[in-house]
């Protein structure tokens, strides 16, 4: 009898404790930089050409693209970034899935494309990061 007593009793701590933490998460998870957010963006439409999938570079445009790129940055993801208008090594052409460009403060640009990827990049149209936002 006394066994069950304390099983009885450290289910209802046990419980209890897990109210606890979901009241806490719940009612005090308050994010008070939410409302601290400054925006330094500038928004800017940008007309984007349609390519075709067949298109190609001409060598003049990758000799410049290949001349001017960053080597080993630390500044840039992957050390050894993409051009804005580089398909990546799986197919995906970004000109085809451009949405919109936003002009940063810095001179760099936020490219948003139709699935809710970006990308941020130089002045130069090199990738200095990417994700989804």
């Amino acid at each position: 009898m006394e066994n069950k007593t304390i099983i009885i009793l450290l289910s209802i701590i046990a419980i209890l404790l897990a109210i606890g933490v979901a009241v806490e998460f719940f009612a005090f998870n308050n994010n008070s930089q939410a409302a601290n957010i400054v925006n330094n963006t500038t928004s800017q439409n940008t007309t984007v050409e349609s390519i075709s999938n067949n298109s190609k570079q001409d060598s003049s445009s990758v000799d410049s693209i290949e001349a001017n790129r960053p080597k080993n940055d630390p500044n840039y993801k992957g050390y050894t970034p993409l051009h804005e208008s580089e398909i990546t090594s799986d197919g995906w052409n970004p000109r085809e899935h451009e949405t919109y460009r936003e002009n940063m403060a810095d001179g760099s640009q936020k490219i948003h494309y139709d699935d809710g990827y970006f990308r941020i990049v130089d002045k130069n149209g090199y990738v200095i990061t990417y994700g989804y936002g």
